[in-house]
């Protein structure tokens, strides 16, 4: 981190940076003001309140992803399995889960190619939850790029593409062997897993993927500063891989 710094890169919240002051996915939510209109805001919403549409399903995703984080989280300091009994995973009866299309969809992703004793090859299908970069008020956007193990639902069984949706089918994990599972990708199959994440982000009523306008890409300091704080993870890897690399004359595209 203290290389990429040198080269001139903005500073971000994690390194100390003490602009930050986020409250929600919006943009420099920093007056209490501000922030007490919002929480009026979500209290309109859980009565039935709010006329507008936009505001109301935003709120209402916010609102509904706090819930989902409350259920699915796992504390650091729960214990993890010594080992998975994948025999008894896999006599589990399947589990459904819907995403309607204009949620968050494209946050279920597929941990792939990862190698069962008996040679044949294990899927694993998660949903992001919040983040916890969103938690500290870091960035405006809900989900981050890190995965984590309360973020597994469980071994993947099927899916289903439907007009209002996409219904994932799995066989549902506890939570210790979430925590048991997710320490061996990262310490023993890392390098022979895939990250996928298969599905857009799609406008319900015309089916078409949702893009950002022209204007918003229009990036200033502050906006910087949040895109930054979401790239922190893969600063710090891309360093340690860079530094790992022993070549003189390198050239990167």
């Amino acid at each position: 981190m203290s290389d990429m710094k040198r080269s001139g890169s903005l500073p971000t919240a994690t390194d100390g940076h003490d602009t930050f002051n986020f409250d929600g996915v919006f943009r420099d939510v920093n007056n209490k003001q501000t922030r007490e209109r919002l929480y009026a805001a979500q209290k309109l919403v859980s009565e039935g309140k709010v006329t507008d549409k936009h505001d109301n399903r935003n709120l209402q995703r916010i609102l509904k992803e706090i819930d989902l984080y409350q259920e699915r989280h796992i504390d650091d300091s729960a214990e993890r399995n010594e080992a998975v009994n994948w025999k008894i995973v896999c006599e589990r009866r399947p589990t459904r889960y819907f995403e309607r299309w204009d949620e968050l969809p494209q946050s279920i992703f597929l941990l792939k190619s990862w190698k069962m004793e008996d040679g044949s090859l294990r899927v694993l299908v998660g949903r992001r939850i919040l983040s916890h970069q969103w938690i500290a008020n870091k960035i405006r956007e809900l989900h981050c790029s890190l995965i984590r193990g309360s973020m597994l639902l469980g071994v993947f069984v099927d899916l289903r593409i439907q007009d209002d949706g996409v219904v994932v089918l799995y066989r549902q994990l506890t939570a210790p062997e979430k925590k048991t599972i997710m320490h061996e990708i990262v310490h023993i199959h890392l390098q022979e897993m895939e990250l996928v994440f298969p599905f857009p982000a799609l406008q319900t009523e015309y089916k078409t993927e949702i893009h950002c306008p022209d204007e918003g890409w229009e990036i200033d300091e502050t906006l910087a500063l949040q895109l930054g704080e979401g790239e922190v993870y893969l600063r710090e890897f891309f360093n340690s891989v860079l530094k790992n690399i022993r070549k003189r004359r390198l050239v990167l595209v």
